[in-house]
């Protein structure tokens, strides 16, 4: 038998490393992330949909001692899944972090009242909208009368505590870039920029209203909200997934579309009395 050439062994070593690869665990084929599946697989496998909350009062809360979570969101998100016989797999993320987490698979949806914002619309694919917060509300210390309006807070010697990276951080910077601006990491809680005014180290904390409302609401001997008979500016908020998830999106929007017909969206608004964010400007 003659000596084999070169062109054949290395045929053979092709063919050998192929029949490897395809006889290997699925998983280790590769090195790189598998693709999260979206809502749609997920239900059509499990029965589930895995949805993720912020803490967002009062679109969505959790019992301390139970864990159970309640709230306008998570209604909505309960409606949807009973309407198509699924049960929802709830799961808290970080306000900070939750892109991120979003990605890796950790939920399908952020099924929360997520601001839909320039920088945000490059992170994630966003349902319609099912809300509208007014933004831009001061919260001041009781007794601080200095500033009449929004613009007022465009100076240089004026501290505007904001949360980092949210829909108010954007606005402050635009509308009153003379201003100081102070950044408040706010993973566990969307209100913290407030604290910075209790604690001195802000003049005024630039929040949304449902924040301002919640947070004065538990010291109303200290603090004070301004701007919320006339605020300055509005933002819709939705349901975030993926980039790839079309299929969850579309799903979505037709729920959400279906419960505001059927005015079962309005009932859960007038249930936790936020029926004026259902539209712009609350009109």
């Amino acid at each position: 038998m003659g000596q084999v050439g070169p062109w054949l062994l290395s045929a053979l070593a092709m063919l050998l490393a192929t029949l490897a690869y395809w006889n290997s665990p699925e998983d280790s084929r590769s090195s790189a992330p598998r693709q999260a599946a979206g809502i749609i697989q997920t239900i059509d496998k499990k029965g589930i949909l895995r949805a993720g909350y912020g803490v967002f009062p009062p679109y969505s809360q959790e019992d301390p001692s139970t864990g159970k979570v309640s709230g306008v969101a998570v209604d909505i998100v309960e409606e949807i899944a009973r309407q198509i016989g699924a049960k929802v797999e709830w799961k808290r993320f970080n306000w900070n972090t939750m892109a991120a987490d979003l990605k890796r698979g950790e939920y399908d949806v952020l099924a929360d009242a997520v601001f839909q914002t320039p920088a945000r619309g490059r992170e994630f694919l966003f349902t319609e909208p099912y809300a509208y917060f007014a933004i831009g509300i001061g919260v001041v210390k009781r007794g601080d009368n200095r500033f009449a309006n929004f613009d007022e807070i465009n100076d240089p010697s004026i501290t505007v505590a904001v949360g980092q990276g949210f829909a108010e951080e954007t606005f402050v910077k635009a509308r009153a870039p003379e201003a100081k601006l102070l950044s408040i990491p706010s993973s566990a809680d969307t209100a913290l920029p407030i604290n910075a005014v209790v604690a001195g180290r802000a003049d005024i904390a630039v929040v949304n209203l449902e924040d301002a409302k919640r947070f004065v609401g538990a010291n109303p001997a200290d603090l004070r909200i301004i701007w919320d008979d006339n605020p300055p500016a509005y933002v819709p908020a939705g349901f975030a997934l993926r980039f790839s998830d079309f299929a969850g999106k579309q799903f979505l929007d037709v729920a959400l579309r279906n419960l505001r017909t059927t005015g079962v969206l309005q009932s859960i608004a007038r249930r936790h009395n936020v029926e004026s964010n259902l539209t712009p400007g609350g009109k």
